[in-house]
């Protein structure tokens, strides 16, 4: 038994850039035929069943947006999550390995897990090793900057009490 390549439609197509996931096997998917061809497969979506569920439980997470990733041959995962829970929005891109994560917003513990508060702002945080690296300058400060009010690296504030430590 054989059959042809299938094309696989895609959020972003282009050339040399756009959004790739191809279908692994066991997932269900959508077929559809170019001006009702049927030598000219493409596959336009995928969609979720019972022996394949979504990645967290419905209708107890609708508010949770995500792309999550399933390690080939493994059990391991990668995941980006927006969380659009009322006066908590948060999102994070994390991975399995080594437990390494960014999370930015309202802190919380994973909701599946009942979603405990863990504190605002952002989190960037691994089991195993890190490094910012920086080759024009790095600056580190606790100087507040609501809503982004300045440029990036505005000193000013830091130089101000620096200069008058002096």
């Amino acid at each position: 038994f054989s059959t042809c390549w299938i094309r696989v439609a895609q959020n972003w197509a282009g050339a040399d850039w756009g959004h790739m996931a191809i279908p692994r096997i066991g997932q269900e998917v959508i077929v559809d035929y170019l001006d009702g061809d049927c030598d000219q497969p493409i596959v336009t979506g995928r969609t979720y069943r019972a022996t394949n569920r979504p990645p967290y439980a419905l209708p107890d997470h609708k508010i949770l947006s995500t792309i999550k990733s399933k390690e080939y041959k493994g059990s391991r995962a990668n995941e980006l999550r927006i969380d659009d829970t009322t006066a908590q929005i948060s999102a994070a891109l994390m991975s399995d390995h080594g437990a390494s994560a960014l999370h930015l917003g309202y802190l919380t513990h994973p909701r599946p897990e009942g979603g405990k508060p863990r504190g605002e702002g952002f989190e960037l945080r691994t089991d195993e090793h890190g490094a910012v690296r920086a080759a024009k300058g790095l600056l580190l400060s606790t100087e507040e900057q609501l809503r982004a009010g300045a440029g990036h690296l505005d000193r000013g504030v830091v130089v101000q009490v620096l200069e008058a430590a002096l």
